[in-house]
This record gives C-alpha cells, sequence and structure tokens, in this order.
C-alpha cells in the first residue's frame, strides 16, 4: 500500500513538473508573440509618419502652385479690367494673393508634420512597450522554470520523508 502511494506521488510529481515547464514554454512563445506584434505595430507607425510627412509636403507643393495660378488670374483680370499692373492696388492684389499661398502651404506643412510626429511618438511607444514586454516575458519564463523546479524539489523530499518513515516502520 505504501509502495502504491509513493508511486502515485512520484507520478504526480512528475506531471506537475511537466505541466510547469509547458506554461514556461507557452508563456515564453505568447510573450515572444505580443513583443513581435509591438514591433510590427512600432514599424507600422513609422511608416504612417513618413508617408504623413510626404503627402504634407505633396499638398504643400499643391497649394503653392494653385497660389502662382491665382496670381495669374488676378493679373488676367487686372489687365483685362484696364489697371495698370504697375499700380500699387494691382500690386498690393497680386501680393496679397502670393502670401495666401505661402501661408495656406506653410499651414498644410505644420499640419502634415504634427501628424507625422504623433506616428513617431506612437513607434517610440510601441517599441518601448515591445522592450518592456520582452523583459518581462524573460523573467516569467524563469519564474515558471523555478516553480517547476521547486514542485520537483517539495515533492521529491516528501517522497524521502515517507520512505524514511516507511523503513523505521
Amino acid at each position: 500500500m505504501c509502495t502504491v502511494t509513493l508511486a502515485i506521488m512520484g507520478v504526480t510529481t512528475a506531471l506537475e513538473t511537466f505541466r510547469e515547464y509547458q506554461n514556461a514554454n507557452y508563456e515564453k512563445a505568447y510573450g515572444n508573440y505580443k513583443s513581435q506584434l509591438l514591433i510590427q505595430q512600432a514599424n507600422q507607425a513609422r511608416k504612417n509618419a513618413a508617408y504623413e510627412m510626404q503627402e504634407g509636403i505633396e499638398e504643400s507643393r499643391n497649394q503653392k502652385l494653385q497660389s502662382i495660378l491665382n496670381m495669374g488670374k488676378v493679373k488676367s483680370k487686372i489687365a483685362s479690367g484696364n489697371i495698370a499692373l504697375s499700380s500699387q492696388t494691382a500690386l498690393n492684389l497680386v501680393d496679397d494673393e502670393k502670401l495666401n499661398g505661402e501661408l495656406s502651404a506653410l499651414n498644410t506643412l505644420k499640419v502634415s508634420q504634427r501628424r507625422s510626429d504623433a506616428y513617431l511618438q506612437q513607434t517610440g511607444q510601441y517599441y518601448s512597450n515591445a522592450q518592456l514586454n520582452s523583459f518581462n516575458n524573460k523573467n516569467n519564463y524563469k519564474n515558471n522554470l523555478f516553480s517547476a523546479a521547486t514542485c520537483l524539489l517539495d515533492t521529491g523530499s516528501g517522497l524521502y520523508n515517507k520512505s524514511m518513515n516507511i523503513n523505521k516502520k
């Protein structure tokens, strides 16, 4: 009867130790997956930042070109109205159109820069979370391995004590 009890305790110990070991490997794999996912999100955020900045540059360039076209329209309207292009009023209108176009282009560029900066900040957060997750993953893996070893040692010492008690009887 005592030998059967010792055998059952031994099998139980082996199964529990194996479960702890498998749990450690599962958590390690899951942690690695989460870290890789965060790195992929960081890379995507960095690409979004570059895209946003390029889009802002292109839109700003288009606004400058539109401003040049509008300046030409203003000049043609002034000329068709029999106003001398060298008069102060005509020059003010042309300068105002040019300055409005420049201001609009700069505002567009500034907005795209802010959006790009937000994506870059997000990139940093993703990378930080990935590093923190990786660090926690390594610690959890070690803790689970220590838990498996502790389980093995605790049960092993219990088996030894029981076998010593059986031998004394």
